[in-house]
């Protein structure tokens, strides 16, 4: 209801601005069934979304599915609806027609975001959410942590976790979370801190070491009155992603291998091509600007040249302004601060700014990288890298993705892999789409 709603004051909205645009200049024709044609437009969007899943209660990643689900939608109502349009284009203006749906689909995704803050912000506060006490501990509990807080219209807010002292490694073993986010050992759950952290709902992330452990979790959610859910255990460990298959209540799982998709690579080609081009010669003025002002701001070569790792594994050259001096510029570990010693005084907004990656437009326009996908790394992470790291190489490095859209940007790449697995997964047009718009969006606000 709230997205036809959306739908049609979108087209009043536009309706409103051509009538005042035409009175003025002159041509106005007035629409007498605009009241049928925003219904049927409202109509055949909701369709398009509820088929894309946008209903479902899922969880999505730093609501990036939900803006690719808007973007789907827009795209297969604006194939169903040419038919309409061409014969409508007798009544209105084609000009407007043409910015209808553009218009929806901004209107759409602005929405979308505004009632995802406005839940957020309903659950923080307890209002309609249930209460979550998840009991695990390194990747399994924080990115459960982290699917439950971005997807607050599951309506369910973790307010503790209990730390099972299971093995863990990298970033993922270290995360701290929120102060409002209890932190316990298994030594201290009973059926007196669930009573405390008025939890509603205990979800198990882990596997429990013995079956006296899995008892006495059971007994204490049993006697707080707390019910149990288990987070599915796929035994797969750190190989790969893992597709879920729900067969009449029955889980089943299996890994996930990265299938080649020759349409959406054609395809994303082409918008590589095309959007690189556009953007290097819509950004000359600014390109050399930059590059006066690291020449000038220290000694050395304007460009910052390093070899990375890309597609398969093969190493190309990426370039990028240079932001460090350049008896700093080696193969050595980016600099976490601005304060970084390395950092020349250009470097410190450039890095800011992101505009030091502005180069790597020209990576994009030879086909060493694409606009979006995982970051490259340097050859002697890579050379370290798991089983699980190795996958991100399946696919082009990108010049910006999920994890630069996250809150753990600041944190090593390789050290926060379910960002691109996540990525290797759900990749399609209207996800890179989707990044890219979310990109703009941070660069726009300097984030």
């Amino acid at each position: 209801m709230v997205d036809a709603c959306a739908v049609c004051l979108s087209v009043m909205i536009l309706y409103e601005a051509y009538a005042a645009l035409a009175q003025h200049w002159g041509g106005y024709r007035p629409i007498h069934d605009l009241p049928l044609a925003s219904l049927i437009l409202a109509c055949v969007l909701v369709a398009m979304l509820a088929r894309s899943g946008a209903y479902r209660s899922s969880a999505g990643l730093l609501r990036i599915r939900e803006t690719a689900r808007v973007l789907e939608a827009s795209f297969f109502s604006a194939i169903l609806l040419l038919p309409c349009a061409v014969s409508y284009s007798a009544k209105a203006p084609v000009w407007l027609l043409a910015a209808e749906l553009p218009l929806v689909t901004v209107v759409l995704i602005l929405e979308k975001h505004a009632i995802h803050a406005l839940f957020e912000r309903l659950r923080r506060k307890g209002i309609g959410s249930r209460r979550v006490v998840i009991y695990g501990s390194g990747s399994s509990a924080h990115m459960l942590y982290s699917a439950l807080t971005r997807s607050p219209k599951l309506g369910l807010w973790p307010v503790a976790v209990v730390d099972d002292g299971a093995p863990t490694s990298g970033a993922l073993a270290s995360f701290r979370y929120p102060s409002d986010v209890g932190y316990f050992s298994t030594s201290s759950f009973c059926a007196a801190l669930l009573t405390a952290s008025k939890a509603d709902l205990v979800v198990i992330a882990s596997r429990s070491s013995s079956e006296e452990s899995s008892r006495s979790i059971l007994e204490a959610c049993s006697t707080a009155g707390v019910e149990v859910a288990y987070a599915a255990d796929t035994g797969c460990g750190n190989v790969a992603p893992v597709d879920y298959l729900d067969v009449d209540g029955h889980l089943i799982y299996g890994a996930h291998t990265v299938q080649p998709r020759y349409l959406y690579n054609i395809s994303m080609r082409v918008v590589d091509v095309i959007a690189s081009a556009s953007l290097l010669l819509l950004a000359a003025v600014p390109l050399l600007i930059i590059a006066l002002t690291v020449s000038l701001d220290s000694p050395g070569p304007v460009l910052f040249r390093q070899r990375r790792v890309g597609l398969n594994g093969k190493l190309f050259t990426i370039l990028k302004f240079r932001t460090m001096h350049v008896d700093a510029c080696r193969d050595a570990l980016t600099p976490r601060s601005s304060s970084d010693c390395r950092i020349t005084r250009a470097g410190k907004w450039l890095r800011k700014a992101s505009l030091d990656e502005l180069p790597q437009l020209f990576n994009v326009l030879t086909g060493d990288m694409a606009l979006v996908g995982p970051r490259p790394e340097m050859l002697f992470i890579v050379a370290e890298y798991s089983d699980q790291q190795r996958q991100r190489l399946s696919v082009k490095p990108g010049l910006t993705g999920i994890w630069q859209l996250s809150a753990d940007r600041s944190a090593p790449i390789h050290e926060n892999i379910h960002y691109d697995l996540y990525y290797l997964k759900e990749r399609s047009v209207a996800v890179d789409l989707a990044i890219l718009l979310h990109t703009a969006f941070y660069a726009m606000n300097g984030i």
